[in-house]
């Protein structure tokens, strides 16, 4: 998070609210979302703060994105070129196999009128993934005879991820998702996987963002 502060500041005069800059819980939210934990969870925060003060990850001179998610799915972790065709070479595709279940396999059911609305059309029949990423993302959604990015679907149906299996049933469509977030750069659940593992912080960062110091 640090990194990607100062990486952010160093092209915009001050971080703005909202999850695609920041996504952060005051002590009055963490109190209410932790309860009995929260001086166990607040210390640890606290300490990873503490204890990793002044550091940063660098790639060629320069303090990286320090693009996260909070799960990718179980399996891979997406690329940045994949996902936003940036060119981070430090943003690659890395293996993740966590296999955590709060995200693995939700339903989400929508009528083919709720999605057409969603994207502004008259109506729909037929839907389905045409394409996927090199990490198993869905690339390419079909509907009817017109092809859109699958990024666009999960934004107008506010899905958790891009990794989404498709199936109609009479007038519904049940869209089955798998993790949460754009599945770029660290994955929390992850991270944590690896941490119980038995890695410090330094080797899974080199894990999530390769080539960096």
């Amino acid at each position: 998070a640090r990194s990607y502060c100062l990486h952010y500041l160093s092209n915009n005069a001050y971080i703005p609210a909202g999850t695609i800059a920041q996504d952060w819980l005051s002590e009055e939210e963490q109190k209410k979302r932790w309860q009995d934990n929260f001086d166990l969870y607040h210390e640890k925060i606290a300490s990873a703060v503490y204890e990793t003060k002044g550091e940063v990850l660098y790639w060629q001179n320069n303090v990286i994105t320090a693009a996260y998610h909070a799960s990718c799915g179980g399996k891979q972790t997406a690329s940045a070129e994949e996902m936003w065709g940036g060119t981070a070479e430090y943003l690659s595709s890395v293996p993740c196999p966590h296999g955590e279940e709060k995200y693995s396999g939700v339903e989400h059911v929508f009528k083919k009128q709720e999605i057409a609305q969603a994207l502004k059309r008259s109506g729909m029949k037929t839907i389905k993934v045409i394409s996927v990423t090199t990490s198993g993302r869905a690339a390419e959604v079909k509907i009817d005879d017109d092809i859109y990015a699958a990024a666009k679907i999960r934004t107008a149906l506010s899905l958790s991820s891009s990794i989404f299996t498709l199936k109609t049933k009479g007038d519904e469509v049940i869209i089955t998702t798998y993790g949460s977030g754009h599945g770029v750069g660290m994955c929390q659940y992850g991270a944590r996987y690896y941490a119980m593992k038995g890695w410090d912080y330094k080797k899974i960062l080199a894990h999530f963002y390769p080539q960096t110091t």
